[in-house]
């Protein structure tokens, strides 16, 4: 009967060690998952500030202007980025003209 007993007792040590290792991985994977939760919400938290931040700064009808004028010097630098190269082209034949017209 003690041999009975030693035998179960030592199955049972073996289920109990087994048993606290799958906790203990489990303990560990949840400090993983803990970690990464409290880095995306220290993220959201400084996002959150930065829009707070914003809307302090601007309302959304001065973005929109902004925005418009940023469009409109965009649209600027394009029409005289356009006239320049035209009048280069221009003043490039008319060099060509007066040097190889003689």
């Amino acid at each position: 009967m003690s041999e009975n007993n030693s035998e179960s007792w030592d199955k049972y040590q073996k289920l109990i060690l087994k048993e606290l290792k799958s906790l203990r991985y489990s303990n560990e994977r949840m400090n993983d998952e803990l970690i990464t939760f409290q880095k995306e919400l220290a993220e959201m938290k400084s996002s959150k500030e930065f829009v707070g931040e914003l809307k302090k700064v601007a309302t959304l009808s001065q973005y929109n202007d902004l925005y418009e004028d940023v469009s409109m010097l965009k649209r600027f630098k394009l029409q005289i980025t356009t006239v320049m190269i035209v009048i280069q082209f221009v003043f490039g034949i008319a060099l060509w003209y007066l040097n190889y017209s003689r």
